[in-house]
């Protein structure tokens, strides 16, 4: 399980949006405006959206209200952890939103006016729905867990001209699987990427000096980063945890390395590094005997590290040299079992459906023909794909279907159901028949094989990179 962490002025501050609901801030100075679902409330003294009604589903706020032009939507006015607020239209007139201003709203997406200048703490926070966000230039900062646990949120685009992230502020964003930090940003608050499940992509801002407090703790597909020149430390926790970091480009400007900064990182093979082996050794570095154990130090390498984690692997823009499934899917390319989801497009975080998996373990044992043309199953039909595939596993006993007479090629393979596949494609290696359950023993051949870090895994989507770094790993 991966480790959570929430601080206490994290815990404080979820608490407060908690107990302030949208409708409680009304003022004596405050008149109603009629959206659907009931009113907004505006304080024509300042400008300001102050609340809404509870059952308010959507919103288009104008330009002024009763004359006054609308300048800022007030702290927790749309917070509505148990409301519909669905639709939000801001007019190009906000410059400011405050703190926890759409906690826990249920739209999918907003525009952010182009003049906008403060985005507030926890402003978006737990907007489960938002799936992108464009964050002006104007916004010099992003407020301390703007966009907290925003589970789907996807596309984060961030213009040049922002010039810090707070705390936490894209924390447990567990959809997102790219960013790019512009170069005017300067500084990162702690924990401002923690947790994020499906972050494999990163491009960090060469205007930053240190790479903070768990930066990237505990994101689990970070398989490569470049620390960008001018960094002098990685502080502690900096990337706690991020099991699938296999590279990482470390320049000569970097000085120190705290405590955990680069830890439990178990597939970590090689750090590229800038300076001289002399100025590695006088670098100060807390965890220096776990590193120099569990990975090799390329010195004087920086640029090809930059060059190795920048490349490409088959044309595949998302697969890099550095990157532990880098050779498997060089090899399951090369030997015809994956093509990708396009030309330059492996989808390395992409999850496969139990079609697929059985698709490409038949391909990695060279395509047999299978002996039978007795299909047990209703869903598999002569002109699918996977058809012959799934005859092939059906009689050679690696699978007996989701039940006597269904395969279910289209639903979601979970590592059990992968990992078992392929165990017992092989022979069911070391096989006791004492497991508690029909894949406790195929996923601990797999951990003992150094496979998978953890048996918890098991009920987890199994996404493209290890379905064919499993196959490399087992058939080579």
């Amino acid at each position: 399980m991966k480790r959570k962490i929430l601080t206490l002025a994290l815990s404080l501050a979820l608490c407060l949006a908690l107990s302030i609901t949208a409708s409680a801030v009304k003022s004596d100075t405050d008149v109603s405006y009629p959206v659907t679902g009931g009113n907004i409330y505006f304080d024509k003294i300042t400008g300001t959206v102050t609340g809404c009604d509870d059952y308010v589903t959507a919103a288009n706020i104008p330009a002024s209200i009763q004359g006054v032009t609308v300048k800022g939507i007030g702290a927790h006015a749309f917070s509505m952890p148990y409301g519909d607020l669905t639709s939000v239209t801001l007019p190009d007139t906000v410059t400011w939103i405050g703190d926890s201003a759409f906690y826990s709203a249920k739209f999918t997406g907003i525009s952010l006016p182009s003049g906008l200048t403060r985005i507030g703490e926890s402003a978006f926070s737990e907007c489960n729905n938002l799936k992108s966000i464009r964050i002006p230039a104007g916004v010099s900062t992003v407020s301390g867990w703007a966009f907290y646990g925003c589970n789907d949120l996807k596309d984060v685009t961030l213009v040049n001209g922002i010039s810090s992230l707070g705390d936490y502020a894209f924390s447990e964003c567990d959809s997102l699987a790219q960013i790019t930090i512009p170069d005017s940003v300067t500084n990162l608050g702690i924990g401002v990427f923690q947790n994020c499940d499906s972050l494999v992509d990163v491009k960090l801002s060469s205007g930053l000096s240190a790479i903070p407090i768990a930066c990237f703790q505990s994101s689990e597909r970070l398989a490569s980063i470049t620390i960008p020149e001018g960094v002098s430390v990685i502080e502690e926790s900096a990337f706690w945890g991020c099991d699938s970091l296999s590279s990482i480009s470390v320049p000569a400007s970097v000085t120190s390395i705290e405590s955990s900064g680069i830890y439990h990182t178990n597939r970590l093979a090689t750090i590229y590094y800038g300076g001289t082996a002399a100025q590695w050794g006088d670098m100060d570095i807390s965890d220096r005997d776990y590193l120099e154990e569990l990975c090799a130090v390329a010195f004087d390498s920086y640029a090809k590290g930059v060059d190795a984690t920048s490349g490409s692997v088959r044309g595949f823009s998302d697969v890099h040299p550095g990157d532990y499934y880098g050779d498997a899917v060089a090899w399951a390319k090369g030997k015809g079992i994956t093509t990708g989801m396009s030309d330059t497009l492996f989808g390395a975080s992409s999850t496969v459906t139990r079609g697929q998996a059985v698709t490409f373990l038949w391909r990695s044992n060279g395509c047999p023909e299978p002996n039978t043309k007795n299909n047990p199953f209703a869903d598999v039909k002569s002109s699918d794909y996977y058809y012959k595939a799934v005859l092939w596993a059906v009689e050679n006993s690696i699978t007996n279907g989701t039940d006597a007479t269904h395969f279910s090629p289209s639903n979601t393979c979970k590592y059990q159901d992968m990992l078992t596949f392929l165990w017992r494609s092989l022979g069911a290696p070391g096989f006791t028949g004492t497991g508690t359950y029909w894949y406790s023993e195929p996923m601990n051949w797999a951990y003992k094989s150094k496979m998978i870090l953890t048996e918890d895994v098991s009920y987890s989507e199994c996404p493209r990179a290890d379905v064919v770094y499993f196959l490399w790993v087992a058939l080579n």
